[in-house]
């Protein structure tokens, strides 16, 4: 459940009820509530997944974010078991960035998670420039 963190430097009356933020009850924070699950998301994500370990050859791209690939790959591979999730499966990193300062980040970042997840990573990772 998230926590509603509230700043109030000025002096607080003694006895007065509690200021909220406009939108709190709106939002339904603090109330208990937690957000309406997303099942066919998960049902997404479990079929990906199984395409994924029934492939021969994945490409596994995104951009690149801080120098590193992005945290909802990093979600996606985190489903995967460790060791031989991966086993059988020809994995091709590829990271996009908007310059060349991250060039090897497919190599030094994904490449290790791929391979420690059973794939086979038998070419270098590859890293494109975006120029649009």
């Amino acid at each position: 459940m998230p926590a509603v963190v509230e700043h109030r430097p000025h002096r607080v009356r003694h006895g007065a009820a509690p200021r909220r933020h406009p939108g709190h009850d709106r939002l339904g924070v603090g109330r208990g509530e937690e957000p309406d699950p997303q099942p066919d998301a998960d049902d997404a994500v479990d079929t990906a997944l199984e395409r994924v370990r029934a492939s021969a050859v994945t490409v596994f791209a995104c951009p690149t974010y801080k120098g590193t690939y992005t945290g909802l790959l990093k979600l996606f591979l985190d489903r995967i078991p460790g060791g031989d999730g991966l086993a059988g499966v020809v994995a091709a990193p590829l990271m996009l960035g908007a310059g060349p300062d991250h060039a090897l980040a497919p190599d030094l970042t994904l490449r290790p998670v791929l391979f420690t997840l059973g794939a086979t990573c038998a070419l270098p990772g590859l890293y494109l420039i975006d120029s649009a």
